[in-house]
């Protein structure tokens, strides 16, 4: 999905800068920022990764990131109105500026969220707006705000790699990466439900008819779409997140981390890598995690997207998951991996090769002794961060 920058931001530069006074709105009450919405920390605008994680600290150069705002009509009248985000430099100038306009029905929330990549080290600060139109500024809530602090890259260093680890058998790797899924089904309409399309306006039973002929295709009109975009099935692999209680197994892509061994086992999971045809498409620096995994457990990672069909692209991605595991660190791996057929199908490694199955159908081995995976153990760590153009 394209972030769409319209001809008429001269227009609406000027009113922006002229911070436009908050007024009242006319119906018995007003739209309401919600703070509590999707359980986040009650702050508005909130800075998200693509994960949909809160960013307390510094940002990184080249990290991208969403700035999700959540709000609802709490009048008794329909409102229309437009959404603006615009973030400016330490000296005042403009570097992003997105909208998206719409009708919140009574009671209605929306939850817009914009990704960004910063073009450079420095503070910036996020300004959103809600205004009655594009033409009218006359705000129907109060301008909101947040610093973000955007530092250097940390430094790029060469991966140092043993040669006695490079094939290590799989008794001493405690936790593989097993299954990965990229493309799930989309979400349908049964055929008798009544839907439609309308551009600019979405509810509960927005669809497409054009996206699968003869298939009423859930979609909506994410921030900046031209045409209404499908929207994908939530699943997992194994219904439990490698983050515990505070994260989400279920997402559109995802993948499985499965321990190999015959106790439990305790990692601690510091970063992922993206790549696409072996070759850095993102980074995902993460808290440390602790993920504790029983005798041949798995767990998943889900990869929402945020105003976006996918997070992920579809073709030659593959993954590197770094973690610690009894003072040693280790980089589990996968081949790229391109999975366009939207449905229920994902890759999964049985031990020896990875093949393209019906999810969880392919048995993996209990005693793995003798099977070289596709791990290696690293004494210094690739660092990358993804510039990815929308």
């Amino acid at each position: 999905m394209k972030t769409q920058y319209l001809s008429i931001i001269l227009l609406v530069v000027p009113f922006i800068t002229e911070n436009p006074q908050y007024v009242e709105a006319t119906c018995s009450t007003g739209l309401h920022v919600d703070e509590t919405a999707h359980s986040r920390p009650a702050s508005n605008p909130t800075v998200l990764d693509t994960f949909g994680k809160p960013i307390t600290g510094t940002v990184k150069l080249g990290q991208q990131i969403q700035i999700l705002e959540d709000f609802t009509n709490e009048q008794d009248c329909e409102k229309t109105f437009a959404y603006l985000l615009q973030i400016q430099d330490i000296n005042g100038v403009t570097v992003s500026l997105s909208w998206i306009t719409g009708t919140l029905h009574p009671g209605q929330s929306l939850s817009p969220a914009q990704s960004w990549t910063p073009p450079a080290a420095g503070t910036y600060e996020a300004q959103t707006f809600v205004w009655k139109s594009l033409k009218n500024p006359d705000g129907l809530l109060p301008p909101e705000s947040v610093t973000i602090t955007v530092e250097s890259p940390e430094q790029i260093v060469t991966p140092v790699v043993s040669s006695t680890n490079a094939g290590i058998t799989a008794p001493h790797i405690p936790v593989i990466i097993n299954q990965v899924e990229l493309d799930s089904a989309f979400a349908f309409f049964p055929d008798n439900q009544t839907c439609y399309d309308k551009p600019g306006f979405v509810n509960n039973y927005t669809c497409s008819i054009d996206i699968i002929p003869g298939h009423k295709v859930q979609c909506t009109y994410f921030l900046g779409a031209s045409s209404c975009e499908p929207i994908h099935q939530y699943t997992s692999g194994t219904n439990q997140s490698c983050f515990g209680p505070d994260g989400s197994p279920n997402a559109p892509q995802w993948f499985d981390l499965y321990n190999t061994q015959n106790k439990t086992v305790q990692i601690q999971l510091f970063q992922l890598i993206i790549l696409q045809g072996q070759k850095p498409w993102g980074n995902e620096g993460l808290f440390p995690t602790k993920v504790n995994l029983g005798p041949h457990e798995k767990c998943t990672i889900g990869l929402g997207p945020l105003d976006e069909p996918l997070s992920l692209d579809q073709t030659n991605m593959g993954f590197a998951a770094s973690y610690t595991f009894e003072g040693k660190n280790y980089t589990a791996t996968t081949p790229p991996m391109t999975d366009i057929s939207n449905d229920s199908k994902t890759w999964q490694f049985d031990g020896n090769k990875w093949t393209f199955a019906e999810q969880n159908t392919i048995p993996i081995p209990e005693f793995p002794f003798a099977i070289t995976v596709l791990i290696i153990s690293v004494t210094s760590l690739i660092i990358f961060y993804r510039i990815k153009f929308k």
